[in-house]
């Protein structure tokens, strides 16, 4: 395995997660991770029965440490078919699957056209999936000024309210680079909280 990853507390506590051999994931460091947790604990006084949907998912490390802290159910959505197959073992491996739903589906499909709607804000709507705990850890590339991703990513977070996914009191996480996103503003979210560890912030979003 390329990379460690452990969950760090709860039930589950102490055990290691299968990875890809390659780079096609990035797992979050433990530090920042027990961090992110800690104050999504404080929000919600405890993690007990929240709802999670984890975007970007990987080896599953985000929605299965929330799972293993006491969340009620994770959503999983992951692109990458070997990636994919790592979740489900993962998912198996710590006992999670009565409390889990893998999707293998691209976030960015859909949109853009005038009447149209993101894929996964169809798929969770038609699931009447409304989480609390939405967690978006995509490559940093995708969140370049430049890069095509960036302003897709950002329309889907602000659907994420205005299609009433989010629960209202719910929180969107986004893992990005220190000098990233810097000024934001969207139509339906404001930042609640954010944190910056060496080069890498946390942005905690909730509805405006």
């Amino acid at each position: 395995m390329k990379h460690q990853i452990r969950i760090i507390a709860g039930s589950a506590r102490g055990r290691w997660l299968y990875s890809p051999d390659s780079d096609a994931t990035r797992p979050m460091l433990g530090r920042v991770k027990n961090s992110l947790f800690n104050i999504i604990s404080h929000r919600f006084h405890g993690l007990e029965g929240a709802l999670v949907l984890d975007l970007f998912a990987g080896t599953g490390a985000l929605g299965l440490e929330a799972l293993s802290r006491g969340t009620k159910r994770c959503i999983f959505i992951e692109k990458n078919k070997q990636t994919f197959q790592i979740l489900q073992k993962n998912i198996s491996l710590l006992g999670f699957n009565n409390q889990s739903e893998t999707v293998y589906l691209n976030v960015l499909h859909g949109g853009s056209a005038v009447g149209m709607t993101f894929y996964i804000i169809d798929f969770l709507k038609e699931k009447k999936f409304s989480p609390d705990i939405i967690f978006i850890s995509p490559p940093y590339r995708f969140f370049d000024d430049t890069a095509p991703e960036k302003d897709r990513l950002l329309e889907i977070m602000d659907e994420f309210v205005k299609e009433n996914i989010l629960n209202k009191n719910g929180l969107i996480i986004i893992e990005h680079q220190k000098k990233q996103l810097q000024g934001l503003s969207f139509k339906y979210l404001v930042l609640y909280k954010e944190r910056t560890y060496g080069d890498i912030t946390l942005g905690f979003f909730k509805t405006a």
